[in-house]
């Protein structure tokens, strides 16, 4: 790889870890006297004021350096952009692209034997080091090459504990009872347990009590919402951040690092690392720089009051702020526009791309690869933001980071105005793509997402989406695939008498804040509990659901009044040319969940989302095609029944019943769970205009001019066009 190149060239500078920070920086290789590369980001960031448009900045190939590289009021030009990127010193022979790391290299005679323990048998297996800030990584390089991450210490080591009692529905445990706990008193005290409380939530609380069989944290939440009635097995945690837990080969814990304070001196980050007999070798630490003293860096690069740069082809790792982050500190007030990420690889570290101003545009972020990420991706409120052609690889998939579902999701954008297309996630703890402010005013208008290919979201934690969006207006999400979410941790923690079992994964969802001018069109959605969930907020109007095919999803099309908060009659929504294409008898083209009705005379007293018009209901294994859950009054009744009910629809019956799908078609094809094995002559029974119903799961009232049949079976089908009685229709 050569120096990249830009449309205009004031001068290039050159970064080598063969350099000297005394040279002058004008030659690739070092040549006599002071003409030669620079050596470290230090030298670069002291030089940073003096760079002007199309000056290029390049660092070499198979190189490592460690700092945060500041760009602070550095201003290009529109097609003369500074350019910190990459170059070549071996003329070719390089093979790797220039790392820009936030790790510190442990040196093996650094560390010491931990203190003894008496009530800890395992202490004599660990070792300690003390750092200037709290280590939130821990990377091993393996003697055959390769690095990898060692976890924290943790009980159980894989897995969950699950608490003997299960609080009542939104209540607090207090205190987490479990016969697992069998340590002695005390020796859980300090630790932190990782609960999982809802589908989408983890919560991290101190412990502050502990006795055999029970213990007390601090600031758990209720449970819920949709907790199994007590007493039952509650939601799963594990307990981590205490030395005690680090009984397992290669597993650690690091004390906070506290700063010094009026005369009080610093005290230093402990850290313990469990090795065995011997000292660990090879060993890399992430360090916060949060409170930390000198050397501890949480960026890559850092920009501020800057436009029209571009960084180009650099790889960032084990940072735990993240490898680029755009900020905007409030005084003095200033405004990043035209940044340019892209070719970059950003792996192993909390964060990828973080933009926190609100003032900032026109950023783009293109052709880089985020692996391994442990929390968010890359998240901007950038307005006009491109995120274009993009690898997102296993993003936020380790409960020990983190906390709820925001800290899990590859992408989250939240200006107006933003292009994301042509992006590949594959892998995500949870939600793949978040698109709008949510509940923050004001809300974004406009933005496109598109030609993205999305599978294994989901893969940690549920109750959410391929794709989400809420708080914005003005969105087109079109010719998306999404193929398959949710994995085998996906219910980890979930009580298994949970009343609601099973994953909760949406492939396109339609948030709960505001929601305006939405078309979802051309986009193919398989293997969801949910291939498309319009929730409906408050006020939110024009859903446009068009021409999409749903394959192999539990629940095709799917509605909902249930964030609206009260009784509204009819909504405005379009379903139109979709194909719901069902590859079992119990996957469902439309589901509808009715909430608020304060009156109940049939389906079409219920709420009525919109016109649907020409869809297509594949189901070869059964006739039904829709099915309405109610949740109304109980002093509503309807067929003699009173509180929630679950009805199902054959196609007819549908279109009988909300007067919509005149032109949709169902499936030619239907299999047969029923054959006729034999016949009786003459009549089995005779009537003129009636006949007692209750006869086996048949149930039949008189009518004219034909007879109203209903089965009353686990198909729980209602025909009103059934001539003839045939068991197996």
């Amino acid at each position: 790889m050569g120096a990249s190149m830009n449309t205009a060239v004031a001068t290039i500078y050159y970064v080598s870890n063969d350099g000297d920070d005394d040279n002058n920086g004008l030659y690739e290789t070092q040549q006599p006297g002071l003409d030669g590369p620079w050596l470290s980001i230090d030298k670069v960031n002291l030089e940073m004021p003096t760079f002007v448009a199309g000056d290029q900045i390049l660092f070499n190939m198979d190189d490592i350096f460690r700092g945060t590289l500041k760009v602070v009021g550095v201003d290009g030009a529109l097609g003369n952009e500074v350019l910190f990127g990459v170059y070549d010193a071996t003329s070719g022979l390089g093979i790797d692209p220039p790392v820009f790391s936030g790790s510190v290299p442990v040196p093996s005679g650094a560390w010491s034997s931990a203190p003894s323990d008496a009530n800890d048998p395992n202490y004599q297996q660990r070792w300690v080091c003390q750092f200037n800030g709290t280590v939130t990584g821990v990377f091993q390089t393996m003697p055959l090459g390769g690095v990898e991450m060692r976890l924290p210490g943790r009980t159980p080591n894989t897995g969950w504990y699950q608490p003997d009692v299960q609080p009542n529905s939104s209540s607090i445990y207090d205190p987490v009872i479990d016969d697992a706990i069998i340590e002695p008193t005390g020796f859980l005290d300090n630790a932190t347990v990782v609960m999982r409380t809802q589908h989408s939530e983890l919560h991290r609380s101190g412990i502050t009590g502990q006795v055999a069989g029970q213990f007390n944290a601090s600031a758990l939440p209720a449970v819920g919402p949709y907790e199994c009635t007590a007493p039952c097995d509650g939601w799963g945690y594990f307990i981590t951040g205490s030395t005690h837990v680090c009984e397992s080969l290669n597993e650690w814990y690091c004390s906070p690092y506290v700063p010094a304070i009026g005369v009080d001196p610093a005290l230093p980050a402990m850290l313990h690392y469990n090795s065995g007999s011997t000292p660990p070798e090879g060993i890399e630490v992430m360090l916060s720089a949060n409170n930390a003293g000198p050397g501890v860096y949480d960026e890559g690069i850092r920009i501020h009051h800057s436009d029209n740069v571009i960084i180009d082809g650099i790889t960032f790792e084990h940072f735990n702020g993240g490898g680029v982050l755009e900020y905007d500190p409030s005084d003095p007030p200033a405004v990043c526009d035209h940044i340019s990420v892209q070719n970059c690889v950003f792996r192993e570290s909390m964060h990828g791309i973080a933009v926190d101003p609100g003032d900032a545009h026109d950023d783009i972020y293109q052709n880089n690869t985020f692996k391994d990420i442990y929390l968010k991706a890359l998240r901007t409120s950038a307005a006009n933001t491109q995120i274009l052609d993009n690898d997102f690889m296993d993003i936020g998939m380790f409960a020990d980071f983190g906390t709820g579902f925001e800290d899990r999701q590859a992408l989250i954008v939240k200006g107006s105005g933003a292009t994301i297309s042509g992006n590949r996630i594959d892998g995500v703890g949870y939600s793949a793509m978040a698109i709008g402010s949510g509940t923050a005013m004001p809300y974004p208008i406009g933005a496109t997402v598109k030609h993205n290919f999305i599978t294994n979201a989901m893969m940690l934690l549920d109750d959410g989406s391929a794709i989400t969006f809420d708080g914005i207006s003005q969105l087109v999400v079109e010719d998306n695939i999404i193929d398959g979410l949710g994995g085998e941790h996906t219910l980890d923690g979930i009580p298994p008498t949970y009343s609601e079992p099973g994953a909760k994964t949406k492939g396109i969802y339609f948030g709960t804040a505001f929601l305006e001018d939405i078309t979802v069109q051309r986009n193919t959605v398989r293997g969801c509990s949910f291939g498309i969930f319009a929730d409906h907020p408050n006020n939110s109007f024009g859903f446009k659901i068009l021409n999409n095919t749903l394959f192999d999803n539990s629940k095709h099309l799917c509605m909902s009044d249930a964030s609206w908060g009260y009784y509204v009659p009819s909504l405005t929504d379009r379903y139109e040319h979709n194909i719901c294409y069902s590859v079992a008898a119990d996957q469902w083209s439309i589901y509808q969940k009715q909430k608020y009705p304060t009156s109940w005379n049939g389906i079409a007293s219920a709420v009525r989302f919109g016109t649907f018009v020409d869809n297509y209901y594949f189901n070869a294994f059964t006739d039904a095609v829709a099915y309405a859950q109610m949740y109304y009054p109980l002093s509503v009744a309807w067929d003699g029944q009173l509180g929630d009910l679950t009805i199902p629809f054959t196609l007819r019956s549908w279109q009988q019943a909300t007067g919509q799908d005149p032109d949709s078609h169902v499936s030619p094809l239907h299999k047969k769970d029923f054959a006729l094995s034999g016949s009786a002559s003459g009549e089995l029974s005779t009537w003129s205009d009636h006949f007692t119903g209750g006869v086996g799961s048949w149930g039949v009232a008189a009518c004219s001019p034909s007879m109203v049949i209903t089965v009353n079976s686990d198909d729980g089908l209602r025909s009103t066009d059934c001539p003839v009685i045939e068991k197996d229709t």
